[in-house]
């Protein structure tokens, strides 16, 4: 039977563990909730802000209906798609989590205000969006 090891445990037999700076650090997490009101696709949701040293590693989204076609890009100002493209929601009331997969060394040098674009179709008409950013704290 073969055996395929993930990237951290190769990384971890290759690399002192102190030069690799979130191991072992705490998976955090910002919760940011949307009232949804059928925002267009191309609109901008504003999350939160990431501090200096804040590495996102991944998104949990959780609505009370199906986003159906509509999709949300997450990352900043000027680059909408700095932590992930186009992704879709359609499981009701139930929290899928996407991971950011490029996700070492990714912390921002400075503050850095998180934004959603929506994309495809617009949002629902009513309902609260809640997305969780989670992330490590580097700094």
């Amino acid at each position: 039977m073969a055996n395929t090891n993930s990237a951290e445990y190769t990384q971890s037999t290759n690399t002192p563990q102190e030069a690799v700076a979130s191991w072992g650090k705490p998976v955090l997490h910002k919760e940011c909730t949307i009232t949804m009101a059928s925002q267009a696709a191309a609109d901008t949701l504003t999350l939160c802000d990431m501090e200096k040293g804040e590495e996102p590693i991944g998104f949990g989204i959780v609505s009370p209906a199906t986003l159906g076609t509509a999709t949300l890009s997450f990352g900043i100002a000027g680059n909408a798609t700095k932590y992930s493209a186009a992704l879709t929601h359609t499981t009701a009331n139930a929290e899928v989590v996407h991971y950011y997969t490029d996700r070492q060394g990714t912390a921002p040098t400075e503050t850095e205000t998180l934004i959603v674009t929506t994309g495809v179709a617009a949002l629902p008409a009513s309902g609260d969006l809640v997305i969780r950013v989670y992330y490590r704290n580097n700094g």
